[in-house]
């Protein structure tokens, strides 16, 4: 308990130092991204629905991959993407939407039929964020886990997004009030 108390007097006295970053540049996309993810340091995948950026942050140079329009691209240790199927169906004991997940040669890694009428808002290779695709029902979102075969509700809200740091933390993507897509660097 001292310990505890010791501590928290001391990060009082002694803050750690807050990241400040200074915006850059704007990154010319047709759409906000719904995900971003850090390649390398240098290099950034921006991915929303039926469009997906590669971006070289300092070079500039990009490059948009093909996306199916009910498809969204991410990064796990190579380039996968996730595509989702919703169907009508005609009773609630009829599956309403198939899970896929592919690699960059469209090979099928995963595939799972499930009940809830979703789209993917993030997609890795174990696991695949899920959000309630019809607005009349009521939103949910899940987590479906590739590795276990699992889909598990969420109970919180899931935060929206608007920047996604680099991992050596020298840059960060932002999405700005402006709705702009943003480049910032760490000062010094």
């Amino acid at each position: 308990m001292l310990k505890e108390i010791l501590f928290y007097i001391l990060s009082l006295i002694f803050p750690s130092p807050k990241q400040e970053y200074v915006k850059e540049y704007i990154i010319n996309t047709k759409y906000l991204p719904n995900e971003v993810f850090w390649i390398d340091d240098t290099n950034v995948l921006l991915t929303s629905y039926g469009y997906t950026l590669l971006f070289n942050t300092e070079n500039r140079n990009s490059s948009v991959i093909d996306t199916c329009e009910n498809c969204i691209y991410g990064y796990d240790k190579g380039f996968v993407y996730c595509k989702y199927i919703n169907r009508d169906i005609k009773n609630k004991n009829e599956f309403s939407s198939t899970i896929e997940i592919f690699d960059i040669n469209n090979n099928l890694l995963y595939s799972k039929d499930i009940f809830q009428t979703v789209a993917t808002i993030k997609c890795t290779r174990d696991s695949v964020l899920l959000h309630t695709n019809d607005p009349d029902l009521q939103q949910y979102s899940y987590i479906l886990d590739t590795k276990n075969d699992t889909l598990t509700e969420l109970k919180d809200d899931i935060k929206n997004t608007q920047e996604w740091i680099s991992d050596n933390q020298s840059k960060k993507i932002l999405i700005g009030e402006d709705k702009r897509v943003w480049l910032m660097r760490k000062t010094k």
